[in-house]
Order: structure tokens, then C-alpha cells, then sequence
């Protein structure tokens, strides 16, 4: 009961086994004396949160050496090595431990979406299933990719897709790198597809139009998408144009 809720100490007491001591306050006590019920109190952290994802894997490690924080290198290396995992995800275990490790992939390989405004429901969906709405690097895993098809589907989640109504279905053409998902009309909602090609017949899931939600378009080199193979994992951002 009560989880979550933040609590301050105006006096020594004796710590509780139900919460979690995450910090003190070292400046400003006296608004928190008198905050009334409903006001905002504005926080600022001596610690930035320590979010790695975009940066350029040997950009950070200044950054990292002065905080004493030891940092491991996975993926490829040099100047267009860009960092899309960080583990421990969090600032206050990578403090605790001392160490965050990354992992790294070519900058040209990073697939950047336009997203659409015609279709919040899908772009939400799509934003949660791969990480987007919490993190600025997120990531898919391809479920189908057949040579010579020029059609690369994805992964999806059968828990929250359930909400993914009919919205932005295509009327006449699937244009090339347009990004679909599965809808309700049809059984496999939630599945997430992009087409290399236009197509007259069918969405980028390779439902009926009727059956398929577009959420955007991939505007980076799509030319890298159709190289990869079932299981692997492709890291998408949201484009900045």
C-alpha cells in the first residue's frame, strides 16, 4: 500500500523496511516546510540522469572517467560508433556498481521513423513495444524476412495490441518504407511491418488495407533493413526532421 509515494523526513527517525532511502536534500528544506497540499515543489538533482543512448561510445568516456564510473565497450568501436544499449539502465546502479557497459552499432545503421500524426494509437503502441516512449534509442526484432520479397516484419505484443482499432488505413497504395501494424479486424494484431517496395494489395504486415494501421515512414537508408534475418534486432529513433 502506499508504493511509490515519496516521503521526506523533517527529523531523524528510524529507517523503514518499506521505503527506500534515495537521496537528501542539501538545499531549499524550508520550502518543504511550508508546501501546502496541491503545491509543486521544483527538484533538481546534483547527479544528471547518466543517459548514454545517442551518444557517440568514445565521446562519453570523459564524461565517465570524471564520475570514476569504469566504462566496457561491446559492439564495433571508433568514430560512428553509436551507443543503442546501456546496462545497468538506471543512474543510481550504474553509481552503485561503478560500471555501465555499452553496446554499440554503426551510426548508418540506425533506422530513423517519421511518425505520423494521423494514427496516436498505433504511434503509442509502437512507441511502448519498442522503448521509444521511455528511451531515445528503442529496438525491434525481425519475425519474418524472406530474400527477394522486399518485406521485413516484426515482432509485436499480443497484450497490448488489443486497443489497436482501425486508424490511417491505406486506400489505394502501401508507398515504399511506409511502417504498418496489424489492427484488430485481423488475427495477428500487432505485428509491425514496413514494405521496400509499393504495393497495391496489400500493407506492410501483409494484411488487407482495411486490416492495416500506417504510423509513419522510414526516412533513413532503407537499403540496410534488407539485410537483416529473423531474431536479429533492429534499433529505431524517432527522426528529428
Amino acid at each position: 500500500v502506499g508504493v511509490g509515494k515519496l516521503y521526506i523526513y523533517r527529523e531523524n527517525r528510524v529507517l523503514s523496511p518499506n521505503h527506500t532511502n534515495v537521496g537528501k536534500i542539501t538545499k531549499g528544506m524550508e520550502i518543504v516546510d511550508i508546501a501546502k497540499k496541491g503545491d509543486f515543489i521544483t527538484i533538481k538533482s546534483n547527479q544528471d540522469r547518466l543517459m548514454l543512448l545517442g551518444h557517440n561510445q568514445n565521446e562519453i568516456d570523459e564524461k565517465l572517467a570524471s564520475l570514476n564510473i569504469e566504462h566496457i565497450k561491446e559492439g564495433v568501436t571508433g568514430e560512428d560508433a553509436l551507443i543503442v544499449e546501456q546496462t545497468p539502465k538506471y543512474t543510481i546502479d550504474i553509481l552503485n556498481e561503478g560500471k555501465v557497459t555499452t553496446k554499440s552499432i554503426h551510426k548508418d545503421d540506425l533506422c530513423e521513423i517519421n511518425f505520423t500524426d494521423n494514427a496516436p494509437r498505433t504511434v503509442k503502441y509502437f512507441k511502448l513495444v519498442s522503448g521509444l516512449l521511455e528511451e531515445p534509442i528503442g529496438k525491434i526484432k525481425v519475425h519474418f524476412s524472406v530474400p527477394g520479397m522486399h518485406i521485413l516484419i516484426f515482432e509485436g505484443d499480443s497484450n497490448t495490441s488489443k486497443g489497436l482499432v482501425p486508424e490511417n488505413t491505406p486506400e489505394n497504395i502501401v508507398k515504399a518504407c511506409e511502417i504498418g501494424i496489424t489492427n484488430m479486424a485481423a488475427k495477428n494484431v500487432g505485428l509491425i511491418g514496413v514494405r521496400f517496395e509499393d504495393n497495391k494489395e496489400f500493407g506492410p504486415t501483409a494484411e488487407a488495407f482495411s486490416s492495416t494501421n500506417i504510423l509513419g515512414k522510414v526516412v533513413s537508408d532503407y537499403s540496410k533493413l534488407e539485410k537483416f534475418k529473423d531474431g536479429e534486432i533492429v534499433y529505431v529513433k524517432e527522426s528529428n526532421d
